[in-house]
């Protein structure tokens, strides 16, 4: 029954409609079987982003309308709602988003799944001990994935933001690493072994003659550093590793640097 001067109806549902038409002196018509039909329906797609890692909450879906307009979006499950069609931080899983416009057009885009990304992986590289009973070994860990990580060593306990393990003596260890969206890795079977440590070598001056106490002994590392020096027998001490005044007879000499480090040098024979 609806009525007007210019013949346009609008807001129509779909349906069967006719109208009849009158003017001022009596004269009409009737257009019948005038048929509103139903237009195509909306359509969408969507996009995903996967998570970074198992277990991380940073997937991502982007939905695109077929046809262009305002929309509201709703995420299930989680009931999110938007109007740009982008939904973030989301976990692994299947998720449906309806779309719908101001005059009550729809469409639903199902069985959209975002998936777990691999995570993040790295790899140890490692410097031996200085010595055996050292522990200035090292662990450096490179992850493959940049970001920022936290990294803790077993056994230990150590943690740091570099990968870098110092002071540690030999031995085999693991590191896990971590980020800020729960993404980690681990590497395991890192092993730090001990290095050969120093050497050294004696020459000696012989006595001057039977019975004088003149004789020296000279010992030189082969490991640069600084040594404290031990003769046998007797006892004497110094960090020069040459020693003086000495009768004819077999002496030994141990030397030690202050990380642990040792070597012996045995039968040195003054004459």
């Amino acid at each position: 029954g609806a009525t007007n001067t210019t013949g346009i109806f609008t807001a129509l549902t779909t349906g069967t409609y006719s109208v009849s038409a009158n003017n001022a002196i009596g004269c009409s018509f009737t257009v019948n079987n005038i048929n509103v039909t139903d237009g195509p329906a909306l359509t969408g797609n969507a996009t995903t982003n996967t998570t970074t890692c198992p277990g991380a909450t940073d997937g991502t879906i982007t939905i695109t309308a077929a046809t262009p307009g305002t929309y509201t979006y709703v995420l299930n499950p989680g009931g999110a709602t938007n109007t740009t069609g982008i939904f973030t931080a989301l976990a692994a899983g299947t998720y449906s988003v309806m779309a719908s416009n101001a005059i009550g057009c729809s469409f639903t885009v199902d069985n959209i799944n975002v998936t777990d990304g691999t995570g993040p992986t790295g790899n140890a590289t490692t410097n031996t001990t200085t010595c055996p009973g050292a522990t200035d070994g090292t662990i450096t860990i490179t992850a493959a994935t940049p970001g920022t990580y936290t990294y803790v060593l077993n056994p230990g306990g150590a943690t740091n933001t570099t990968g870098i393990f110092t002071a540690l003596a030999a031995g085999t260890y693991s590191v896990m690493a971590s980020n800020a969206i729960g993404c980690s890795f681990t590497v395991d079977n890192i092993n730090v072994t001990d290095g050969t440590g120093p050497t050294g070598n004696a020459t000696t001056n012989t006595t001057t003659c039977p019975g004088a106490t003149d004789g020296t002994i000279t010992v030189t590392t082969a490991s640069p550093g600084a040594y404290t020096y031990v003769l046998t027998p007797g006892g004497a001490t110094n960090t020069t590793g040459i020693f003086t005044a000495l009768t004819t007879g077999t002496y030994s000499v141990s030397a030690n640097n202050a990380i642990g480090c040792s070597f012996t040098v045995n039968n040195i024979n003054v004459t």
